[in-house]
């Protein structure tokens, strides 16, 4: 299997370097029709609303991950390709739905310091902070030293 790839699932946003659950796997998991739920007053193109919404959590959650770190372009990197990275990141971004349905927009509170820890739910930083396979912790905070890389060269 070659890493990036989409599935009903995910889809890879090739320019944002980010996977983004799709609508239809938000109902699988979450039996939420985002189109039913999602409040469209104002809006100007509705269809799309859900899945603007899907891109927002998922910009997000990888800003949350890429803030903790100094490797940025590595963990990037493992984000894409590295294989048990994707349901790590599928299990979490489901995660990230939910809790925003359940709690609200916390990324646009004025005291962004304060709440930038809200951002995620619980179980997504504990999953980040989990060490995978490879020794590597998405959420490490110090610099890991790595071997040359040819980032964003296939993905």
């Amino acid at each position: 299997m070659n890493y990036p790839y989409n599935d009903d699932a995910m889809i890879y946003d090739a320019k944002r370097h980010q996977y983004v659950l799709t609508e239809r796997y938000v109902l699988e998991t979450l039996g939420v029709n985002l189109s039913l739920t999602l409040d469209t007053t104002g809006d100007e193109n509705p269809s799309t609303l859900g899945q603007r919404i899907l891109r927002r959590v998922s910009d997000f959650f990888y800003r949350y991950i890429y803030a903790h770190g100094c490797n940025k372009d590595f963990i990037e990197y493992l984000l894409a390709k590295y294989p048990p990275c994707r349901d790590i990141i599928k299990d979490c971004l489901v995660d990230e739905m939910y809790y925003q349905l359940r709690n609200g927009d916390f990324f646009n509170c004025a005291d962004v310091d304060k709440q930038f820890d809200r951002w995620v739910s619980p179980t997504t930083r504990m999953r980040l902070q989990e060490e995978l396979p490879n020794g590597i912790c998405l959420l490490y905070q110090g610099r890991y030293n790595v071997r040359n890389i040819d980032y964003r060269s296939d993905y």
